[in-house]
């Protein structure tokens, strides 16, 4: 009954046609003929190869298409790479070179932790300005006393004497007068370095008394006038060495000779920081100080000074650090750079070297000493013994 109802029969189809013939007529499909499984050697062959072709034709060229591969091939191997792996083998390819001619870009900078600045009630401020506020007040302490009828301000070892002994005299009369209620004065140090007498005063108050008993002083030799001013209010000195290979004579001699013979330099005004005789060989060391333009001066004149029957060759030792004011209070100038002639000319009237001798003093008033004299090449051993000569009162 099934069999005979109409719904259950093909469309199409007649109803006297039996169910059984339409699936003998039925078209079969044929089986494809499987190929040969090739090896996994033989498929990275070949897909190198294939690389090496996309590499030269590029990814973008139309060749791409037009590889063309033996169909029957095609199917008979089995698949060597998944769709993904294929397409992160083009997308290799096709990656962006480098230019040579493009900038790298740098990789950012790590920024650092912000250093915290003193504020102006910080400890740190509060020290930085309470010393150098402190170095101020000790360099208003510190004086001179100067003869103004002198260019350079400076005096004699007997002037500076005379000066301190008639102080002396007014301080011990403040000692021995039991009445007086004057606060005696007090004072740090005396120093007589450069010609120039300097003193270091405790406080103000040990100051103003000191201006005003200078001020007061009688006139201790002919046209002698005495004036207190600043150590910074100095001038500004550098040290020169002359080597002058004669028999010794008497400073004053030597130097009234060289102001004489060279009238431009101004020697009179020089002052004397050091000196020192020898016998043997024979001659005398004296360390001038002058100032800026009598250096000018010297150096347009080839560093020389003439003495007698010869020019006599001055070295002036580090001359960026002067000495005879304070060289904090003043910014230092730089040096004078001298011509390549002139600098061949210096070397070949090099002065001879010679033995050490021990350095005398000016101030002691000795015109001579035993021994060798130092030579050039110890001339900054020399110097460095003399910086602290040079330096203010403490």
């Amino acid at each position: 009954m099934d069999d005979l109802n109409p719904k259950n029969q093909p469309k199409g189809a007649s109803q006297d046609t039996p169910q059984t013939e339409l699936k003998v007529n039925a078209p079969q499909q044929p089986q494809r003929p499987r190929g040969k499984r090739i090896s996994g050697a033989e498929q990275k062959r070949r897909r190198k190869a294939r690389l090496a072709q996309l590499s030269q034709t590029g990814p973008t060229s139309s060749s791409n298409a037009a590889i063309s591969r033996d169909p029957t091939t095609i199917e008979s191997q089995a698949p060597s790479a998944t769709s993904d792996q294929v397409g992160k083998r083009v997308d290799k390819s096709m990656k962006r070179q480098r230019s040579d001619t493009s900038t790298p870009t740098p990789p950012p900078k790590k920024k650092g932790r912000p250093q915290p600045q003193p504020t102006a009630g910080s400890s740190k401020a509060a020290h930085t300005h309470n010393r150098s506020y402190k170095e101020a007040a000790e360099r208003q302490l510190r004086v001179a006393v100067i003869d103004t009828n002198n260019p350079v301000g400076k005096l004699s070892a007997n002037q500076a004497e005379m000066v301190k002994n008639e102080l002396a005299k007014i301080i011990d009369q403040l000692f021995y007068a039991t009445e007086s209620t004057t606060p005696a004065p007090t004072f740090k140090g005396w120093r007589y370095s450069g010609e120039i007498l300097r003193i270091s005063c405790e406080n103000n108050y040990s100051l103003e008394w000191f201006k005003k008993v200078v001020s007061d002083l009688p006139p201790l030799w002919e046209a002698a006038h005495l004036k207190v001013v600043q150590e910074d209010c100095l001038q500004r000195l550098r040290k020169a060495a002359i080597w002058i290979p004669e028999e010794p004579e008497d400073l004053e001699v030597v130097k009234r000779r060289l102001e004489w013979q060279n009238p431009w330099a101004n020697v009179g005004s020089w002052c004397v920081f050091h000196t020192a005789v020898n016998d043997q060989p024979p001659g005398r060391l004296i360390v001038f100080g002058i100032g800026e333009a009598d250096q000018a001066n010297l150096n347009a004149r080839g560093g020389k000074l003439n003495y007698r029957f010869s020019s006599l060759k001055v070295k002036v030792r580090n001359p960026a650090k002067p000495v005879g004011a304070s060289t904090s209070a003043q910014p230092q100038k730089e040096p004078q750079q001298l011509p390549q002639e002139q600098l061949s000319e210096e070397k070949e009237a090099s002065p001879p070297r010679l033995p050490r001798q021990p350095m005398v003093s000016e101030c002691s008033n000795l015109s001579s000493s035993p021994g060798p004299i130092t030579n050039w090449d110890e001339f900054a051993n020399l110097e460095a013994l003399l910086e602290s000569e040079s330096s203010n009162a403490e």
